[in-house]
């Protein structure tokens, strides 16, 4: 039997510009408290631009607690 995937739409977050360049956004405490999700504050995750058939996405990967 193939596999479905879950998708969970948490609504529109705005991107903030940092002063070192960077952009942050902020991650709904509803997705993070969701055990499928696998997020914990402090941890260093891994981040992914994927483009397909096209649509763009980000995947944001399990890293460290460091």
């Amino acid at each position: 039997m193939a596999r479905r995937h879950v998708e969970k739409v948490y609504g529109e977050r705005t991107l903030q510009e940092r002063a070192d360049g960077y952009i942050q956004m902020n991650i709904p405490k509803q997705a993070v408290d969701d055990p499928r999700v696998g997020l914990e504050a402090g941890q260093r995750v891994s981040v992914r631009a994927v483009i397909e058939e096209g649509e763009t996405y980000l995947k944001i990967g399990g890293g460290s607690n460091e």
